[in-house]
């Protein structure tokens, strides 16, 4: 896994494994996966969505050698990349933003 933070207007702060801000952030996104995902968000993020967590919030975003398998009742494509909006737009509905393949993905 390798780990990308974006703060205080648009910085970018890129975490691997042995930094020491890398294990207790990996550890919090392993266990928000391990409960599951409830339901589909129904969100995508245009294009200017996205560059607003980029650049006017604080988002996480995690990025995965392999196809992720997520416990859900429905289909999440198996990402390999997921964005956590943790201030600003969609932050207030607790969800993960899904994506494979270069891109996010519409809702899964």
């Amino acid at each position: 896994m390798r780990i990308v933070v974006y703060h205080d207007g648009g910085k970018r702060t890129n975490l691997d494994p042995g930094d020491p801000d890398f294990e207790p952030l990996a550890q919090a996104i392993r266990s928000s996966l391990s409960e599951g995902l409830a339901r589909p968000s129904g969100i995508g993020l245009s294009d200017a969505s996205l560059l607003d967590a980029y650049s006017r919030y604080v988002t996480v975003e995690a990025y995965f050698e392999r196809p992720v398998k997520l416990h859900a009742w429905f289909d999440t494509e198996e990402p390999t990349r997921m964005l956590f909006p943790i201030t600003g737009r969609h932050s207030d509905l607790s969800l993960v933003v899904l994506g494979k393949n270069g891109q996010y993905l519409s809702s899964p």
